[in-house]
């Protein structure tokens, strides 16, 4: 397997798309509090420039990557699953694009669907292609939904 570095930039700036998108819908979701009364504290005119900074859906999940991908590496014999309920809050965005990636489906249509496709593709026209060249048709027809055909 050849590993490249234009091909983790392409999967690092999908997952920070995707960290976008899942923040983007939990900010419009969630309902704002209702200020209390403030405190006399010290300081409070920190307080208030964080209270007033502007949020950026998009800064939030460059951020939540960059502390993703510099966190330390967890040991090899974690399960991913078990890490995901182990890590921070901070990293909530990315637990459930786990959740969504790391799911098991309960029955075998996907299965069927690729094995459907694989009789589409080797036809006795095609009848001379090269078992690399099926595995490549059937994995971009499976992953379609990550690029733009149209």
């Amino acid at each position: 397997m050849v590993f490249s570095q234009s091909n983790s930039d392409q999967a690092a700036k999908a997952l920070e798309n995707e960290l976008y998108n899942t923040l983007s819908k939990t900010q419009h979701d969630t309902p704002t509090p209702p200020n209390p009364e403030p405190e006399k504290k010290k300081f409070t005119f920190l307080q208030q420039k964080v209270a007033v900074k502007s949020k950026s859906t998009r800064t939030d999940a460059i951020i939540a990557l960059r502390q993703y991908l510099e966190a330390p590496n967890s040991p090899e014999n974690v399960e991913p699953l078990e890490f995901y309920k182990i890590c921070p809050d901070s990293m909530e965005a990315l637990k459930s694009i786990a959740k969504r990636y790391f799911c098991v489906p309960a029955f075998s249509t996907a299965s069927e669907t690729i094995f459907s496709k694989a009789g589409q593709v080797i036809s006795e026209r095609r009848s001379s292609l090269k078992p690399k060249i099926v595995n490549m048709l059937i994995f971009l027809y499976k992953n379609s939904f990550l690029y733009d055909v149209y």
